[in-house]
């Protein structure tokens, strides 16, 4: 009995710091009341984001308002930075997402130039970092269990098909991104 009230308890524990965390604010009341709202615009346009009603709902919880105007002056100039090759480059290197247009249409291709294959890469080396990782898991749990001579040999093989696999699937991976 004491175990499962423990286990309602934790559970329920976790669900209020879920919603807490949940519920933050963008922006608090400080922020709101000082707020330059065509810099915060400028700011998240280099961040290749458009936040201003999460931002405006944030300081209307504090009953202040927003300068949607200046905001959206301060996001044109900070595109005019973000929808870039170098920085299309950097945002896809970082594993940045990009929203078809976010740039104006004058500027989205030259963003997408450098975007596109540095994403391509980024996704290219997360996929071959989780499958290493896979990998390296596998190899471990196969020194551990043939470790323990009560380990019937049916878990090693296993464990030594799935490492062969991950290990093809790790090699197709790269064979296809010498092909692209």
């Amino acid at each position: 009995m004491h175990k499962k009230s423990r286990s309602i308890f934790l559970r329920i524990s976790f669900l209020f710091i879920f919603l807490g965390m949940s519920g933050c604010a963008v922006m608090d009341k400080s922020d709101c009341m000082n707020a330059n709202w065509h810099e915060l615009g400028k700011m998240d346009a280099l961040n290749g984001e458009y936040v201003f009603s999460s931002r405006e709902k944030a300081c209307r919880k504090h009953g202040l308002g927003a300068d949607k105007s200046s905001y959206d002056r301060g996001m044109q100039a900070g595109l005019i930075g973000f929808c870039t090759a170098s920085s299309g480059r950097y945002h896809g290197q970082n594993g940045g997402t990009y929203h078809r247009g976010f740039c104006p249409p004058n500027t989205e291709s030259d963003f997408l130039s450098g975007y596109t294959p540095a994403y391509q890469k980024y996704k290219f080396q997360k996929k071959i970092s989780e499958l290493q990782s896979q990998i390296s898991t596998k190899n471990e749990l196969l020194r551990e269990e043939s470790r323990k001579t009560y380990k019937s040999s049916r878990d090693i093989e296993e464990l030594t098909a799935e490492i062969k696999r991950l290990k093809e699937e790790l090699r197709m991976q790269m064979y296809m991104r010498v092909l692209d």
